[in-house]
């Protein structure tokens, strides 16, 4: 049954659209529930001709055309002058100097993700929690899904199953036996996706919870086969063909594969996630239905979840995307994660546009050749893309790392340029690849301006090595709230090339409701907190729901030859019985180096007014004696230091607390806090400088 709460009415009220396409998926999913047994009959899903010759067929296709393939010549024989391209992008990838480690990893099942430490399974047990050791049962999925919640903050995390069936580790197994030949990767390949297909029957289990997860799965098994069969075509695929033994399926492998691939995509068509809001989940859907809709034109459905999938990238990046570039849901991370998504199906398509791929009814070999790929993406669509790229170039601090402004869950659709086991999360150097690989261009690569993304309302301070971020408005055109954190005039601070100032990230989302809060509050941001009340009403039965009332107004923005300037305000704590609105002045003088940080407070009555300051991990603090008219701390950096000056007049502890740069890591850290008062006798002015020590 349906749970129903409080949180769930409040969502249904704000997407009454979303709300109702939910219960209807509901109820269609339930009719599932009477023909949840029957499992997919490939011969009546494939034309006759391909169902009998299987391994023929779907190893020795040239059409459609993967990432590989892109650029390949038509002819083997290349003219003078050619270049064989097309192969550039596997080899880049399979080249890459941790790609027969992590393989090796792999065939060990050794197991590294979301913050838990190595581990080495003997078995893999698919609806485990690796970190926790929880179990979920093999039940059917709405029953699952519907219980979900009561198995939060309960100390084990669905993300830790969901994560393991992604599939993304498959990949450096793909690479390496493409890279070496040796038949100990293509063996462990199929055994991982036989072995999840023998343990996850379609329907039941905690990986058939939400379609997102099906999509992604579906992805990585795409895309590994896809490398796997670049090598088969150029190596004997049975003792016939050569006179030798060669690389050979296992023999019931493409049967199962093929059918558990039209599962993963009549689940998706059958649970597009539409609510509570349309987000990366939702565009997750959609992006597995393009990857199977392209690359198996073969199966019955193939045309109607391409076009499903085509029209819903076009309307997704409308609707999803601001006019500025930035993801609707106004998390860093996330941006990255659906700006891959559009990326990589994208590319896709654009491969195989002019293809001729044969429609499923006309598959015979060399003809009946039908171009089934007649929905065009718009130029709009090309353009919003270079905007959201756009936003990560100048997100990127000069550093190398971005900022964890909202949530960070490391999620990505393909890992293919980073080490599985040890990749940097706050490092974006991959979208610029991809949008290098996808579009045939780079991404700027000139000295960076300060700029503002009004929309969304992230403003970017730059000049040199100082960085500074700040703003943020309401997300998802204010009827969201999943992935936003109470961060409003909060920002990062960089100079140097050192981080001084920074957002201490997410840390974790079910399984501890304490952790979470903590991590989204006000206090967890580099803002004010008054009267110990935040921003925004923070739901605590539910973790992916902040109530937004809080309005970001923007006064000045002015970049000069000596200046940049941005006065900014919120109206948050207008809720308060004594309303009061919080103005912050941000004020960098190029010449001098120094950036001021201004709070006034427009309002009545007395309140409590508390600041907190989160350095990063690795600076040092000193706090000079009281002796001038200013309380001052020096910030120590591995490049340079800064001078922190405060009003004497405020408070001042040094908190021993923690922050979080990637999904279940907690590192210790300091917080500075100031706290005083806006009442008579106190200032109604605040002010913060920080200041380079030459």
């Amino acid at each position: 049954m349906i749970t129903i709460n409080l949180t769930r009415i409040k969502k249904a009220f704000l997407r009454p659209k979303a709300a109702f396409l939910y219960l209807k998926g509901y109820l269609e999913g339930e009719f599932l529930r009477f023909l949840s047994k029957k499992r997919v009959d490939l011969k009546k899903e494939l034309p006759a001709p391909v169902y009998k010759n299987l391994e023929k067929h779907f190893i020795r296709r040239k059409e459609p055309k993967f990432f590989g393939e892109a650029l390949r010549p038509a002819s083997p024989k290349l003219q003078r002058g050619e270049q064989a391209q097309g192969i550039d992008f596997l080899e880049e990838l399979s080249n890459q100097d941790f790609i027969i480690n992590n393989a090796d990893r792999i065939c060990n099942n050794e197991f590294v993700f979301l913050g838990t430490s190595s581990k080495i399974l003997k078995k893999i047990n698919w609806n485990q929690d690796i970190k926790s050791g929880h179990l979920w049962p093999n039940s059917f999925y709405l029953d699952l899904r519907e219980e979900l919640a009561k198995d939060y903050n309960k100390g084990w995390d669905i993300k830790m199953v969901w994560e393991l069936s992604r599939f993304q580790y498959v990949v450096p197994l793909a690479l390496a036996f493409y890279k070496t030949g040796e038949e100990e990767y293509f063996k462990k390949w199929q055994e991982l996706i036989l072995n999840w297909i023998e343990k996850n029957p379609v329907h039941f289990g905690p990986n058939w919870i939400n379609a997102m997860e099906v999509a992604i799965r579906a992805c990585n098994w795409i895309l590994s086969f896809e490398i796997i069969k670049q090598k088969l075509q150029v190596t004997p695929v049975s003792p016939s063909e050569a006179g030798r033994a060669g690389y050979r399926l296992q023999d019931t492998f493409l049967e199962k594969f093929l059918s558990s691939l039209i599962e993963h995509g009549k689940f998706i068509y059958r649970n597009l996630e539409y609510a509570p809001v349309r987000s990366n989940h939702y565009l997750s859907d959609i992006v597995g239905l393009v990857y199977l809709g392209i690359m198996f034109p073969e199966f019955k459905k193939s045309k109607k979840w391409l076009e499903k999938g085509l029209r819903g990238l076009e309307e997704e990046m409308k609707y999803q995307v601001y006019e500025d570039g930035v993801d609707y849901e106004l998390s860093i991370s996330y941006h990255r994660y659906v700006a891959e998504l559009f990326l990589w199906t994208g590319w896709l398509y654009r491969i195989n546009q002019k293809s001729n791929i044969p429609a499923p009814e006309q598959v015979r070999y060399g003809a009946g050749k039908n171009q089934i790929l007649n929905y065009s993406l718009s130029s709009e669509f090309w353009s919003k893309i270079k905007k959201m790229v756009k936003f990560t170039y100048y997100y990127t601090k000069p550093n190398n790392l971005v900022p964890q402004l909202g949530d960070s869950d490391d999620g990505r659709l393909h890992i293919v340029w980073e080490d599985f086991y040890n990749w940097e999360k706050r490092n974006h150097f991959a979208l610029f690849k991809l949008y290098s690989h996808a579009t045939g261009k780079t991404s700027e690569n000139t000295e960076k301006p300060s700029q503002s993304f009004s929309e969304a309302g992230f403003y970017i301070m730059r000049d040199k090595d100082f960085y500074l971020i700040t703003g943020r408005n309401k997300c998802c055109y204010g009827k969201g709230g999943s992935h936003i954190h109470n961060d409003i005039l909060s920002f990062e601070l960089s100079m140097f090339g050192d981080d001084f100032i920074i957002d201490p990230g997410a840390y974790v989302y079910t399984p501890d409701f304490k952790a979470r809060n903590k991590f989204r509050r006000t206090r967890a941001h580099n803002t004010i907190i008054i009267d110990n009340q935040e921003q925004n009403f923070i739901s605590k039965e539910d973790p992916f729901y902040i109530e937004q009332i809080a309005q970001l107004t923007i006064n000045q923005w002015e970049t000069t030859d000596e200046k940049i300037i941005l006065e900014a305000e919120h109206n948050g704590y207008e809720k308060l019985k004594c309303p009061i609105i919080h103005n912050r002045i941000f004020s960098f003088d190029r010449k001098a180096r120094v950036l001021n940080v201004q709070d006034k407070f427009k309002g009545r009555g007395d309140h409590e007014l508390e600041w907190n300051f989160h350095l990063s991990p690795q600076i040092k603090i000193w706090v000079k004696e009281d002796k001038t008219e200013q309380k001052e701390i020096i910030l120590i950096g591995s490049n340079g230091s800064l001078m922190l000056s405060a009003p004497k007049i405020l408070n001042c502890v040094i908190i021993e607390d923690e922050v979080s740069p990637s999904y279940g890591v907690k590192i210790p850290a300091r917080t500075i806090r100031f706290s005083g008062f806006f009442k008579q006798g106190f200032p109604k002015e605040y002010a913060f400088t920080f200041s380079p020590i030459k």
